[in-house]
């Protein structure tokens, strides 16, 4: 921790609170309150900081490369302490004014409280982790469980990180994209269960982003609730805005255009490669885990048209192919494991075909939870043997290939070439991943703790996603919430009997968390189908189903708020038809009147700020003084 930054912040909170102990109103009162609250908690995250610091150096990679976790909390600390000093000096430079706009700074003020708080809650566990620990090891391991972790996620003040402050640590470009995909995610949010057509969500959208945009602290309680309760049917329908068809034309338009661009499809019948020793055979066996054996479905994107790729784009007349490159790039697109597709990635894949100049290969893998692991992995591997055997189709020579992917798409990058190396065939020349989780496994760590107040990706996301991917998002869950339409299970068959992806093989579950138990029947299956009416899939629930929800009723997930956040869920649905109408946050559904929601909409929204304005000029000293004397 800055030891001079942190110095001169408490030397400013002093000031205020010396200033604002000496004022006889309620209102000098609350600041002297609130800057006393800051100073304790900045002196107590000092101490915490300082242990930390004298330890941080040990789990470095190495003495070249000062990086881990731990270094992580220390900097987002670091870049706290200017954005509260910059505050605490607005304060004693306007506190005299009769302009002094009071509500707005005890706003700041409360959310500047809630990331210390937060901070110091991480740099408490960052301790323990630190004591329990072994030196140079980043996972605690059994020491500290799981259960611990998440107890510390549920007492995580968070709505300081999602508000006013959102994404304070990266650079302003930054904070201004997150801000925005915060908005987006809270207005989306508000409106996805909602009926009505097209025109009613586009006005509720834009009302709903306003509000979102002006109020900060109703934004970062919605999307706190948002991320902690989210189903994962919510997540694939808002990770999957951009797989629209007007969308995925824009990279058509603003991006270079290709030569070739076309669907390729893997057929499914068995890949046989050499060992790389050339003394044997590996049979690569069709895709078949959870569903039925079906072709992949790719992308080639190139730039040039080369040799060999008439066998997709057909003969051209008025012009020849350029000769076949020597490289070829094997792409898996990011989502969670559970949505996006290689089309909605063009926006960065084009730009990627024209400057590397070489073709591109993306994989449209089987998303979650309908295809849990090892489908995807056996689909990426199917495609890999296929592009080495067919790579005259693909205008390559065959000489390097290159694996690339983002997020999810690079665990299934690495997962691939861990799978290579176990099945002793060729290797790719490199790889590229990009922010990718490797470590799935819910095990304590610092990278843990930042991920529970992460603007991106939350804690609770990730689990929805790891559970779905592992094959943990199965039926029973939706007793949860009654209101949950019921969803056709998985088929799940048995794991291919094919070595490749013999799922007992260690490295198989050093790659992805394996799960091997099938899914319980859903009345689905039992014939209870009166219960699914044919309207009933129009809307998923944004409650989450199972995940994390049903972790706390199983006692595997202590957290106060999804724990009692399941205890009333029952509650919750049979009042939502009573209360649905008064609650702000609702997009009232469509009557026979077409204009009358967003007349009513707009009337609510209006007084909403008119009665703000009111409570900012009746708080201001001009008011106070000359008007009320």
């Amino acid at each position: 921790m800055d030891e001079g930054k942190c110095s001169e912040l408490l030397s400013v909170i002093e000031d205020n609170v010396d200033f604002f102990e000496t004022a006889q109103s309620d209102l000098g009162q609350r600041f002297s309150n609130q800057f006393g609250d800051l100073h304790d908690a900045v002196t107590q995250l000092r101490d915490d900081c300082a242990l930390i610091a004298r330890k941080a150096h040990l789990y470095d990679f190495d003495a070249e490369t000062p990086g881990n976790g731990y270094r992580t909390c220390l900097i987002i600390v670091n870049r706290f302490l200017p954005l509260c000093i910059k505050l605490c000096r607005h304060v004693v430079a306007s506190r005299d004014s009769m302009f002094f706009r009071s509500e707005f700074y005890q706003k700041e003020l409360e959310a500047h409280l809630s990331v210390v708080a937060g901070m110091q809650v991480s740099a408490q566990f960052l301790r323990r982790m630190l004591d329990v620990g072994t030196v140079g090891d980043l996972f605690v391991g059994e020491k500290l469980s799981i259960k611990e972790l998440l107890e510390e996620y549920g007492s995580l003040p968070q709505v300081g990180f999602y508000g006013r402050l959102a994404g304070f640590y990266f650079c302003e470009s930054m904070r201004r994209i997150i801000t925005g995909l915060n908005i987006v995610m809270a207005s989306f949010s508000d409106q996805y269960r909602q009926s009505g057509g097209a025109l009613a969500h586009a006005a509720a959208s834009l009302i709903n982003c306003g509000k979102y945009t002006f109020n900060p602290e109703a934004r970062a309680n919605h999307i706190v609730d948002v991320t902690q309760n989210a189903s994962l049917d919510f997540l694939k329908a808002f990770w999957s805005l951009n797989e629209g068809e007007l969308l995925k034309r824009v990279p058509q338009w603003i991006c270079p255009s290709l030569e070739v661009c076309e669907v390729v499809t893997v057929p499914a019948e068995m890949q046989r490669l050499p060992t790389e020793n050339g003394l044997a055979w590996v049979d690569i066996p069709v895709p078949s885990s959870h569903l039925p054996r079906a072709p992949v479905r790719c992308r080639l994107l190139s730039y040039r048209w080369r040799k060999g790729q008439e066998a997709f784009t057909g003969s051209r007349w008025f012009s020849s192919p350029t000769p076949p490159s020597k490289g070829l790039l094997l792409h898996c697109h990011g989502g969670g494991f559970v949505s996006q597709t290689p089309d909605s990635h063009e926006i960065y894949l084009r730009d990627w075909a024209k400057d590397l100049d070489v073709p591109i290969l993306t994989v449209d893998y089987s998303l979650s939870p309908e295809a849990p692991f090892p489908r995807a992995l056996e689909e990426v591997l199917h495609v890999y043997a296929w592009a080495l055997l067919n790579h005259e189709k693909l205008g390559w020579t065959g000489e390097n290939i290159c694996v690339a992917g983002d997020s999810a798409g690079g665990n299934l990058m690495l997962a691939l070439c861990l799978k290579t190396i176990e099945l002793n065939i060729r290797r790719p020349s490199g790889v590229f991943a990009a922010y990718t989780p490797v470590m799935l496994s819910m095990a304590p760590s610092p990278s843990r703790i930042l991920c529970a107040v992460d603007p991106l990706l939350p804690l609770g996301f990730m689990l929805t996603c790891l559970h779905a991917y592992i094959g943990c998002a199965s039926e029973p869950d939706i007793k949860l919430c009654p209101k949950a339409p019921p969803e056709k299970p998985a088929r799940r068959k048995g794991v291919t009997e094919s070595s490749a992806f013999d799922l007992s093989h260690r490295s198989a579950e050093t790659v992805c968390i394996s799960s091997t138990q099938p899914a319980p029947k859903s009345d689905v299956d039992t014939g209870n189908s009166e219960s699914c009416s044919p309207t009933a899939k129009a809307k998923m629930p944004l409650t989450r189903t199972k995940n994390v929800v049903q972790l706390e009723v199983a006692g595997e997930l202590p957290s106060q708020y999804l724990c009692r956040f399941a205890s009333q869920c029952d509650e919750a649905d049979a009042s939502c038809q009573t209360d649905r109408h008064e609650d702000e946050h609702v997009v009232l559904e469509m009557p026979v009147d077409l204009t009358f929601p967003v007349r009513n909409r707009c009337c609510r929204a209006a007084t909403y700020w008119v009665r703000a304005l009111v409570n900012v000029l009746s708080a201001s000293h001009l008011y106070q003084r000359h008007v009320l004397a």
